[in-house]
């Protein structure tokens, strides 16, 4: 790559753009969503051209090949930044331009686009461009996991398994993403992880952030007897490692964690669809089908008669229902087999480290790994109104 972006001129400029005209830059992924996608550059660049924006082109080469065209663009402080591609492209820019001058938009054309769908962004390229001219800007939360920022939504889990998987195949699109969503489910796992988080709201029990020893309040009227049962499980575990949060630190096991800055994930799923992206809190939902957070479940610890193994799998199969009604239509949001949240901070403490370990995690549905040692953590946040886009 070039030095300098000025030096690399990807798409004919007329007379006109030279002086104080506003610069846009194209940044366009151009596998995203297995659509070809130069006839779309062409009319947009053409679009912007007319109405006196200077434009150019950037086709990305290679895996994380935008995170260097943003930061250029960033240290030539561009104005704009147009994303023509999915989550994954625009959280390789986005995460460039935390701070910086330059408004960003997106033209989505990727597998899910959850993030486009926060807002009024259309895959119609009249009614976008439309949206376009206006140049009505807006800052809006910005989540970090690690030293990973994300713009819509972070896993640790299914989810995660899922996105790196998803990421090996040779063809993309919604169908290529329901498969190996299935597929992935007949080989999910669980995780023993210790959470600490800024608890502002919980939809669930209220003793289970609270201190040991702490006087519990009534049982909530969103649990059976079943789930006060588990509640009264809780590991007893000693507390050695401070944590950055000074918050009830507890003992979980889940299938999957995700924390949402958006409403909408993966494209068709909307588990918050009146969440907005400048609330200033994280939406929390642990998931475990088999519904007991507190320990580990009967199938792995000892060998099952067949009877049993048939009325486990009826009961997985009941609680991954209920899991992907929550995300898919919004329904059941206190069942047993889901805890959410409300929070601003979080840590995640891995059980069991006792050498160095790759945490697989996901940022906007990109898979990234982040190696944590014995004792560290992976610290969550959220930068209230860190990033200006264009809506």
């Amino acid at each position: 790559m070039p030095a300098s972006l000025e030096e690399k001129k990807t798409y004919p400029l007329s007379n006109q753009f030279q002086g104080n005209s506003p610069r846009v830059a194209l940044i366009i992924n151009p596998i995203s969503g297995g659509k070809k996608k130069k006839k779309i550059v062409a009319t947009l660049a053409k679009h912007l051209e007319d109405r006196h924006f200077a434009v150019k082109i950037f086709w990305t080469e290679r895996p994380k090949h935008a995170i260097f065209i943003a930061q250029e663009l960033k240290n030539l402080e561009y104005e704009y930044a147009v994303v023509i591609a999915g989550d994954g492209t625009f959280n390789e820019v986005a995460s460039q331009l935390v701070g910086s001058k330059t408004v960003v938009s997106i033209f989505p054309s990727g597998s899910g686009n959850g993030w486009a769908k926060n807002f009024s962004y259309t895959k119609n390229l009249k009614t976008w461009l439309l949206a376009f001219e206006r140049l009505q800007t807006r800052l809006v939360d910005v989540g970090k996991i690690g030293e990973h920022y994300f713009f819509n939504v972070a896993s640790v889990g299914f989810v995660a398994e899922v996105s790196a998987s998803f990421q090996g195949l040779k063809k993309r699109g919604i169908r290529a993403y329901f498969f190996d969503l299935f597929r992935s489910i007949q080989n999910f796992r669980l995780y023993a992880m210790r959470l600490s988080i800024n608890l502002l709201q919980s939809s669930r029990h209220k003793n289970f952030w609270q201190p040991k020893n702490h006087p519990s309040p009534p049982d909530s009227l969103f649990f059976n007897q079943f789930q006060n049962a588990l509640v009264e499980k809780k590991q007893q575990e000693k507390q050695t490692e401070e944590v950055f949060t000074n918050y009830p630190t507890e003992e979980v096991v889940f299938s999957n964690l995700d924390f949402f800055l958006g409403r909408t994930f993966g494209g068709f799923l909307r588990p918050f669809p009146r969440k907005n992206l400048e609330e200033g809190v994280l939406n929390v939902i642990i998931s475990n089908p088999w519904g007991d957070f507190f320990s580990v479940p009967m199938a792995k610890q000892k060998k099952l008669s067949f009877l049993q193994k048939i009325k486990n799998f009826f009961w997985l199969l009941q609680g991954f229902f209920f899991i992907f009604s929550r995300y898919l239509f919004g329904w059941f949001p206190n069942n047993i087999f889901l805890l959410e949240e409300k929070v601003r901070q979080a840590e995640i403490l891995p059980s069991f480290l006792s050498q160095p370990q790759k945490i697989l995690i996901q940022v906007d549905g990109e898979p990234r790994e982040i190696l944590l040692a014995p004792g560290d953590s992976l610290r969550v946040k959220i930068l209230p109104q860190a990033f200006k886009v264009l809506v």
